[in-house]
């Protein structure tokens, strides 16, 4: 299975990674009504080399959140501006797709959460894994229409 925009190619890997299984089965629960790819690599139809990889990507008929898995240490040493990168090329592809809202979250594994939670990237949301169930998407999304 692949996806193509534009600029893009979005295509999932063939092997799924063991230590996100608790965030599958989270995401899986929260969104059960809606599509949902794992382990989603992009790369750049310009050169072909990859770009960026988003652990989860879930959407409907007109909306599209792209998540981001992290450990609280790998969380901590994330760049602001790796990270705005990240949500960047999320707004991209949602346009490309037609999607008329976007939105991307990082979630911490919920060791130390508090630690890493402080640390929040600009223009990010970052919740904790525990509170995934909880989430309120309508506030997480951000249109594209204008």
């Amino acid at each position: 299975m692949r996806f193509i925009t534009d600029n893009y190619i979005l295509k999932p890997k063939t092997r799924p990674r063991d230590d996100e299984v608790d965030f599958r089965l989270e995401v899986i629960k929260r969104f059960k009504d809606y599509a949902m790819v794992f382990d989603l690599l992009c790369f750049e139809i310009a050169n072909g080399k990859p770009k960026k990889e988003y652990d989860a990507v879930v959407w409907d008929d007109t909306s599209v959140l792209f998540i981001e898995f992290k450990s609280p240490t790998t969380y901590k040493t994330l760049k602001a501006k790796k990270a705005q990168s990240w949500e960047a090329t999320a707004k991209n592809i949602a346009k490309e797709l037609g999607f008329k809202k976007y939105g991307a979250i990082i979630v911490v594994r919920d060791e130390n959460e508090k630690v890493a939670i402080e640390r929040s990237k600009p223009g990010l949301n970052v919740i904790p894994l525990s509170e995934l169930a909880n989430f309120d998407l309508g506030k997480a999304l951000k249109d594209l229409t204008s």
